[in-house]
């Protein structure tokens, strides 16, 4: 079975001859330098553009998106709390 196959719930298949993403995200680091503890340690606000050269429609590549997103492990990290643990251990 492949990373996209039917079997596996994702099927979506769109011809693109350059992909380009550029990410770009706010971030005050007073809160890394230990400057200001209210502030959050983490981006405030993450944009991306991303510009698809190809022979579809630009909706196909919308629904390209939307499929993307809908599966994204990244970006549901990024939307959702996710708990997180932590060990530490000398080796």
């Amino acid at each position: 079975m492949s990373g996209n196959s039917p079997e596996r719930g994702v099927s979506y298949c769109c011809v693109m001859t350059l992909l380009e993403i550029a990410a770009e995200g706010d971030l005050d680091a007073r809160r890394l330098f230990g400057l200001d503890e209210t502030l959050r340690a983490g981006f405030t606000d993450v944009r991306l553009a991303i510009s698809i050269t190809g022979p579809e429609t630009e909706e196909r590549y919308r629904e390209l998106r939307a499929a993307v997103d809908a599966h994204c492990p990244v970006l549901d990290l990024f939307a959702n709390p996710t708990p997180v643990t932590a060990t530490v251990s000398k080796a």
